[in-house]
């Protein structure tokens, strides 16, 4: 092999995602006999769920009989990853293989988002390690999750040379703040 460890880490989680891809673009044949075929689809609950009210999305994921082939070999990984190290670790790949932000599997894990692609990596490695037979380090991060919302409070002033100035802003975690003091009461935050 003249592949670097970083880079068959970097193969072997791709090889994973696209087998995730395409568990998810295939259809299940016995669905029919789990009841859910005299189940709507889906039900509309919102005036945007409704049909013709938004564009249309399509899947512009179709396997390849290779990929598929591929995913027979490799999706079994996930279900043993499952078995060995939890359920978490199953779901924090295939969250990160459908496309949810890594933002949103942070604040589920309350974690950061290096921490999550760090996760994802020792997932990867253990799998290699146990099916390949190759051991890849993967140095441990594990950073706090940091929620960084804020809000701003501004105030225009009027005339032909329009300004904007910042009165106050909120920081999670903190409170209202003006300028860089905390403001500590609510006479000094109204």
């Amino acid at each position: 092999m003249n592949e670097t460890p970083h880079e068959l880490l970097a193969a072997v989680r791709e090889i994973l995602r696209r087998a995730v891809m395409t568990l998810a673009a295939l259809r299940d044949p016995d669905r029919r006999f789990l009841g859910l075929a005299q189940m709507p689809a889906h039900v509309v609950h919102d005036v945007q769920d409704a049909y013709g009210y938004s564009s249309a999305s399509v899947r512009d994921f179709r396997p390849s009989a290779y990929e598929i082939e591929q995913a027979e070999v490799v999706l079994p990984w996930l279900a043993w990853l499952r078995r060995a190290h939890g359920d978490i670790e199953c779901r924090r790949f295939i969250g990160w293989s459908s496309g949810a932000p890594v933002w949103k599997l942070a604040k589920r894990e309350k974690c950061s988002e290096r921490t999550i692609h760090n996760r994802l990596d020792r997932s990867v490695a253990i799998m290699i390690r146990e099916f390949c037979g190759a051991n890849i380090p993967v140095e441990i991060v594990d950073e706090p999750y940091k929620d960084t919302a804020f809000a701003a409070i501004f105030e225009r002033s009027p005339g032909p040379h329009e300004r904007v100035r910042v009165l106050k802003v909120y920081v999670a975690g903190i409170g209202f703040m003006k300028g860089n003091k905390r403001l500590r009461t609510a006479l000094e935050t109204a």
